[in-house]
């Protein structure tokens, strides 16, 4: 059985800032990370709830498999704490840093067709993971974030037509957590500066970080309705993955475009809760803000050269404007539909447009940095 997998990026290291080598020297050898062996869930409000407190500790464990492969290999630029308090409360040389992962996304996108009066079922799993290293000054309830590593990407069940009952909650699960192993196996760390970088990310301010996304689109404003909320915040997460990735040497914080990151705005900072914990994390907002607007959305027929039979060819199109320069990306997917009976596919668009928003984001976000 064949599934398709899609990731919107395996690995993503953020370089934080430079200073004073004579300085860096101290901070060179043998630096601890206290990592608790726990995962969060950070999400607030979700449709399709996939993360539960099963999902959390294997998830945990998957990430705790490749750090102790990581270290045994010598490959970690620090070493690991074992500990009790995922939050960093253990003294240590170094400053109380801790190791959280925290589950940003797990929606799922679920859709149905029927062909020839056989009904086929399909799923777009969303799996985004921030493994975030936080600081504890050492009282109170407050963490203070230094850097993400964020660990983004989908996976389609039944793109090729092999479910024809419904997907189990269960075997969603299943899937979500494959792919955390995917994007997982593919985690490393690089050695040069990481925790001299990560140290002195207390002290830097250039940052940056996708602080809004508008959609101006009228027909997702009008398809969407009350959650457009997860149009903005999906497309900030797909944006904010790519140009990490192409940005290794710049600061890049997670988008704050959805109801998960409170805003302080006499402090300039950002506030997430780690659900009952009692904990929250603060950030400071980015010195150098992104603004996207998803300016368009379109469905047409696609012309064929020959005719199809039963079928039809549908178009999709999404474009994506970045405010600060002007860069805009264009995308387009097609899909295959009942030539006779277009209204048998059901609840199949939401899909289609999270793959849309995904691919017109993660395309900005590259031809921003090439231009």
């Amino acid at each position: 059985m064949k599934i398709l997998r899609k990731f919107l990026t395996s690995i993503l290291v953020v370089s934080l800032c430079s200073f004073n080598a004579a300085e860096a020297g101290s901070k060179n050898t043998a630096a601890e990370i206290s990592w608790g062996n726990k995962a969060f869930c950070a999400m607030q409000a979700r449709q399709e709830m996939l993360v539960d407190d099963e999902v959390l500790r294997q998830t945990a464990a998957i990430i705790d498999n490749r750090l102790q492969i990581l270290q045994q290999r010598e490959e970690l630029p620090f070493t690991l704490k074992n500990s009790d308090d995922s939050f960093g409360e253990d003294k240590t040389a170094d400053g109380n840093i801790a190791i959280i992962p925290l589950i940003m996304d797990d929606h799922c996108f679920k859709s149905e067709h029927t062909i020839e009066g056989t009904v086929y079922y399909k799923a777009v799993v969303m799996c985004q993971i921030d493994l975030a290293f936080c600081y504890h000054p050492g009282a109170g309830e407050r963490l203070r974030l230094l850097q993400v590593v964020p660990l983004t990407g989908y996976s389609v069940l039944g793109d090729n037509g092999e479910y024809t009952s419904p997907l189990t909650q269960d075997r969603l699960k299943e899937e979500f957590l494959t792919d955390v192993k995917l994007l997982v196996d593919d985690l490393k760390f690089p050695k040069k500066k990481f925790m001299q970088e990560l140290d002195y990310k207390k002290v830097t301010l250039d940052t940056y970080q996708v602080t809004e996304v508008e959609v101006s689109s009228f027909a997702t404003q009008k398809f969407y309705g009350a959650e457009l909320p997860l149009v903005k915040s999906l497309i900030g997460a797909a944006f904010t993955s790519k140009f990490a990735a192409l940005n290794p040497e710049k600061t890049v914080l997670p988008a704050v475009v959805d109801n998960d990151w409170e805003a302080d705005a006499a402090k300039q900072t950002y506030q997430l809760s780690l659900g009952d914990t009692g904990r929250y994390i603060t950030m400071e907002r980015g010195s150098n803000e992104i603004k996207l607007d998803l300016i368009k959305l379109a469905a047409f027929d696609v012309p064929l050269k020959k005719d199809v039979g039963l079928y039809r060819k549908k178009g999709y199109a999404a474009e994506l404007l970045n405010l600060a320069n002007g860069t805009r990306s264009n995308q387009f997917v097609e899909r295959t539909v009942p030539k006779n009976d277009p209204n048998s596919v059901k609840y199949d668009l939401k899909g289609v447009f999270a793959e849309l928003f995904t691919n017109v984001a993660r395309d900005l976000a590259q031809k921003q940095e090439s231009k």
